[in-house]
């Protein structure tokens, strides 16, 4: 979760994901006070940090609170790589998988982060590494569906609500690489970094920088 000087961003909706993936996968709910232990961890904290729960059947839940660099994230290139079926809808503490795919993409290329982008086996986008893809077509506003492949995740949520009074026309789509390739804008989205512009890996430097800077101080203002 993200915390900027003591709020945290979207509390309800992280914990309510979490709370369906433990019930479904195990069969049990996080501690009720769960909520009550997020909002103290981040009550003093001042500036910008990431404030992780870690739930384990039959332990203790585990809040970890780490700083956020200041600044605007830099763009991103998305390196294509094939992860059959995607990674489901839970967000797993369990992340070797991810951790192997991206340990051959780590560095930069030409100024950007390389960030691992997962397509199924047909070649159809799922998600980014560490958060959602996103296209811009004019004013649609177009991302993956929320299909059981990719994660759903809460910054995803918020900006497909915001949409609309931004003018765009918010759009749960099948992304093709050739599409992606395609946009004029694409971008990533996560609790942490809110909007990124992104591209893909041998395009060059991401498109229409302002753009993904306006939905990034949208989601910003929802913190």
């Amino acid at each position: 979760m993200f915390v900027n000087d003591g709020r945290v961003m979207a509390p309800a909706r992280h914990l309510n994901r979490l709370a369906g993936s433990t019930a479904a996968l195990f069969g049990h709910r996080p501690p009720r006070d769960l909520a009550a232990r997020v909002r103290a961890a981040a009550a003093d904290l001042t500036g910008r940090h990431r404030l992780r729960v870690d739930v384990v059947p039959g332990e203790d839940a585990t809040l970890t609170v780490a700083p956020v660099a200041a600044g605007p994230p830099r763009p991103v290139t998305l390196d294509p790589v094939v992860v059959p079926g995607g990674l489901g809808p839970h967000k797993w503490r369990d992340r070797r998988l991810l951790a192997t795919v991206a340990s051959r993409y780590r560095g930069t290329i030409s100024g950007f982060e390389q960030v691992p982008l997962l397509v199924d086996a047909d070649g159809t986008v799922l998600e980014a590494a560490w958060g959602n893809v996103w296209i811009l077509e004019g004013d649609a506003l177009v991302t993956p569906p929320a299909d059981e492949r990719i994660l759903p995740g809460v910054t995803r949520a918020l900006l497909l609500e915001l949409a609309p009074a931004m003018g765009l026309r918010p759009q749960e789509q099948p992304i093709s690489l050739r599409r992606l390739q395609a946009a004029p804008v694409s971008f990533a989205t996560s609790a942490i970094r809110l909007a990124v512009p992104a591209t893909l890996g041998g395009q060059g430097a991401p498109a229409s920088t302002a753009a993904v800077n306006r939905i990034r101080t949208a989601l910003g203002a929802h913190c």
